[in-house]
């Protein structure tokens, strides 16, 4: 979809969180404000009606601007990034996948890493990566840290037997955490995503350090996670903790003059 008037929500986490969308010229500005946290920022926008981005920074100072949500200006409704032309989805992983050979994360998609003992733990240290390229030649795994540093870096796979490559197998290093992947045939991957020695299904939030306050990020719904998946819900939820308190945004699937949007449905803060 082209862009159009310009979209954006953003979260001032200032003693209340400032809710702000501009989604029509025809249609008009809105603000809302709910009782928050204290002293931290996060940003979330969308540059086109379609499609969102989440902006963080990671407890080391990495600055992360990632694909969160996309509309495919159908039916589709998936956590990820919509490629118009031409029409290919790349889909956002934080869910593991259920078991070492059950592969959920395939080219052009995007995953989290974050390694949490828990999911309220705020110590960890969060990435999201895109998979650029799988070489079944030069046995090598290409992928690019997205933060502001786009740093493209590469892993070699080691093959499962002598006999058969695949499954294959490789570790993935990232912010001096170890963690252990497996490979198909097809490039397709299943990787522990929260560097726990087990690749299990866990669902992996981010932590984010804004402003020296950590906010741990949970993603949305587990079951529509991983590649191919649709997210058949009309509403899914993003929800931020800071100790004791929970936020939450509602984001809805919508058609606004026969266009298809993703507009915020409600933000929540329970007491």
């Amino acid at each position: 979809m082209a862009q159009k008037s310009f979209f954006v929500i953003v979260l001032l986490i200032l003693g209340a969180i400032f809710v702000s969308s501009l989604y029509s010229s025809n249609t008009g500005f809105a603000t809302r404000s709910i009782p928050a946290f204290t002293t931290t920022k996060l940003f979330f926008a969308s540059p086109t009606f379609d499609i969102y981005n989440l902006e963080f920074s990671n407890i080391q100072g990495s600055i992360y601007t990632f694909p969160y949500l996309a509309h495919d200006g159908q039916n589709g409704f998936y956590y990820g990034y919509y490629h118009h032309s031409p029409p290919i989805p790349s889909y956002l992983v934080f869910v593991e996948a259920a078991s070492p050979t059950s592969y959920n994360i395939g080219l052009d998609n995007f995953f989290v890493l974050s390694d949490q003992t828990s999911p309220l733990d705020n110590t960890a240290t969060s990435h999201v990566i895109y998979y650029k390229a799988f070489d079944p030649v030069q046995q090598v795994l290409d992928f690019t840290e997205f933060d502001t540093s786009m740093t493209i870096f590469s892993v070699t796979y080691q093959c499962g037997s002598t006999t058969s490559c695949f499954p294959a197998n490789a570790i993935i290093i990232r912010g001096g955490n170890t963690y252990s992947t497996q490979i198909d045939a097809n490039g397709n991957l299943a990787i522990d995503q929260n560097a726990d020695n087990l690749i299990n299904g866990r669902k992996i939030n981010l932590v984010a350090d804004e402003g020296g306050k950590k906010v741990i990020i949970d993603l949305g719904l587990q079951q529509y996670s991983g590649n191919g998946r649709s997210i058949t819900s009309t509403t899914t939820p993003l929800t931020f903790y800071q100790g004791n308190v929970i936020s939450t945004l509602m984001l809805q699937r919508a058609t606004i003059a026969g266009s298809p949007v993703i507009l915020l449905q409600q933000a929540t803060t329970p007491n």
